[in-house]
């Protein structure tokens, strides 16, 4: 009973972090820096 909670409790962990870890590949991000007069710093 204990190694099969144990192995439950294992696979649900890794299959979280592996969805995580999903979810960061799809986000993107992208932004742009600006001086104090409004112009974009490259």
């Amino acid at each position: 009973m204990n190694k099969l909670r144990l192995a439950l409790i294992t696979i649900v962990i890794l299959s979280s972090v592996y969805s995580a870890f999903a979810v960061i590949d799809m986000l993107s991000f992208e932004a742009s820096l600006f001086d104090s007069s409004g112009g974009i710093n490259i």
